[in-house]
């Protein structure tokens, strides 16, 4: 049975802009790269303000539509990002996200299906954008947005979208209002191309405040400090989650750091005293690795979660190890259609290393068989959750395709676990054929679609290839449309590396190589076995890694 969660009833700019013993002064926002650039609670009441008037005055969000105008965001993490999210939402329209080394050719693909009145980016993702204006047939307009200068504009006119007018936001607040989509980041779902999960209000309310109840004791402590790494992508729900609602709603002070920047992630941690930090276990296994990190700080650290992909017991031990007395590194579990994390662990409490925590305050959590019957307790079957954060579904999905993975109040989730007598879940697999690469979800159809593009492949399937740190490798197995000589298979597989690499993400791309093969395996009715292939491709690795450990 779920425990049971109080979400305040209203609109999220008049609850999270609420006093909530956090100074107006304070900064919420800072560049750690630049730390001249960064917005206070009062400095981000303005900004929204004046860009809400901004988005309606140029008619780039209309109060009179039939449904919210969208604004696609293509742009890094930087300062003036999250006041141009919720002045977006505050202004009545719905904000959509796109990974900003996402390809031309992905931004069409969110142009094509969500029909935007605008597309916001950085001066870093300007020439993809004016790429794909050009070869869009939806026309769109384009938003730049600076947090050196501290502007946001309209390419063509070079009108500042930062009015001098400021306009309240409309607090009326209904079902309608509640429910419709605020924002929509695009996921894989539980299998098939990436699907814009619609995200509500108040399904953000209701993480936001699950999360405030799961740290309770550590925000009423009027001694520590509120202060996160924000190393997360916004782009991916648990980016625009912590980076964005988290940090205003909970009263955060949020550095920003690329996750790249291991070097600078380490020194923010040290230097300003991180105490809550979220990322994904590769970000973690860099830290680990890092020439400093044996001698570096880490004791203002009161939790830190691990998510988006599996970590190893021996990873989280060793960041454990570098703690605060009594804090832990453990995982969480989520994914978009529950807005964000579902369990997560208690802070101050050990609980299983293989596991995910516990459901958070609100949630429930079921496990089902193959046949639809729920299953014992310790048993392993398909995980279903119900809650707050469930989501409405995917963007333009009819009715019947949404009974496919939401059923009644409850989500199938396509992962596979099970749960012990203390109620902590194990995710124990995955039904679906999704790629998890650096804590992302890669599209195998996505790939293959790219892929099969290419004139001489005949076929092709996509899969995961393992490895020891949780992360998979995307992997292709193609057929051959001609007979094609061993000596110039190299380079077809070449070909097709360099044909996805400049077409997909950087975390898409096919790191785990090419394989070209007779035939696929398929079982009786025709369908690829995705399953063979994974078995097939980790045996490749370790023969390739075999092969280069003789050679040395």
């Amino acid at each position: 049975m779920a425990s049971k969660l109080e979400i305040p009833d209203g609109d999220i700019l008049s609850v999270f802009l609420a006093p909530n013993g956090v100074s107006e002064d304070q900064p919420i926002w800072i560049d750690g790269q630049d730390q001249k650039q960064q917005i206070s609670k009062s400095l981000a009441r303005k900004l929204i303000r004046c860009l809400i008037d901004g988005y309606l005055s140029t008619g780039l969000i209309s109060s009179q539509a039939a449904k919210p105008s969208v604004i696609i965001l293509y742009s890094e993490n930087q300062v003036l990002l999250f006041p141009n999210i919720l002045s977006i939402i505050g202004a009545g329209g719905t904000v959509a996200t796109c990974p900003w080394e996402a390809s031309v050719q992905e931004l069409l693909y969110r142009v094509n299906s969500l029909q935007p009145a605008a597309v916001l980016c950085s001066q870093s993702s300007l020439g993809r954008v004016l790429e794909a204006a050009e070869r869009s047939t939806k026309k769109f307009q384009i938003i730049i947005q600076d947090s050196i200068t501290m502007d946001v504009w309209l390419q063509e006119s070079h009108h500042s979208l930062i009015s001098p007018h400021g306009r309240d936001w409309d607090v009326k607040w209904d079902e309608t209002v509640a429910n419709r989509p605020s924002v929509i980041v695009f996921s894989s779902g539980t299998t098939g191309y990436p699907k814009g999960v619609c995200i509500s209000q108040r399904n953000l309310l209701a993480n936001v405040f699950q999360m405030q109840l799961q740290w309770r004791d550590m925000l009423q402590d009027p001694s520590a400090p509120r202060i996160v790494a924000g190393v997360l992508d916004s782009a991916h729900v648990a980016g625009m989650l912590v980076n964005c609602f988290l940090t205003l709603g909970l009263g955060f002070c949020n550095y920003l750091v690329p996750g790249s920047n291991i070097n600078l992630l380490l020194e923010i941690i040290v230097k300003e005293k991180v105490n809550y930090l979220m990322a994904v276990p590769p970000v973690y296994q860099r830290l680990t690795c890092h020439p400093q990190w044996n001698t570096a700080d880490l004791s203002s650290v009161k939790h830190a979660v691990s998510a988006a992909a599996p970590a190893t017991p021996e990873l989280l031990r060793a960041v454990t190890a570098k703690l605060s007395t009594g804090a832990f590194c453990q995982q969480g579990w989520g994914m978009t259609e529950l807005t964000c994390l579902a369990t997560m662990p208690q802070p101050g409490v050990l609980g299983p290393w293989d596991s995910v925590g516990k459901p958070l305050a609100g949630n429930a959590i079921k496990i089902f068989n193959d046949m639809g019957v729920e299953v014992p307790e310790g048993e392993v079957g398909e995980i279903y959750v119900s809650g707050p954060t469930v989501t409405q579904g995917y963007y333009g999905q009819s009715n019947e395709q949404r009974k496919e993975t939401f059923i009644g109040e409850w989500m199938r989730t396509g992962d596979l676990g099970k749960l012990d007598a203390n109620g902590y879940l194990y995710i124990t697999g995955r039904n679906k054929d999704l790629i998890k690469y650096n804590g992302a979800q890669v599209s195998p159809r996505e790939v293959e679609e790219v892929v099969g593009s290419v004139e001489v492949v005949a076929e092709v399937a996509v899969v995961g290839t393992d490895l020891d740190d949780g992360n998979e490798l995307p992997t292709a197995f193609i057929t051959l449309s001609e007979v094609v000589p061993l000596n110039r298979q190299a380079e077809i597989k070449r070909k097709v590396i360099d044909y996805a690499a400049e077409r997909l993400s950087p975390y898409k791309r096919l790191r785990g190589g090419v394989h070209i093969v007779d035939s696929l395996p398929k079982n009786p009715m025709g369908k690829v076995s995705y399953k063979d292939l994974r078995a097939q491709a980790k045996a490749l690795r370790q023969k390739e890694m075999v092969s280069t450990r003789s050679k040395l």
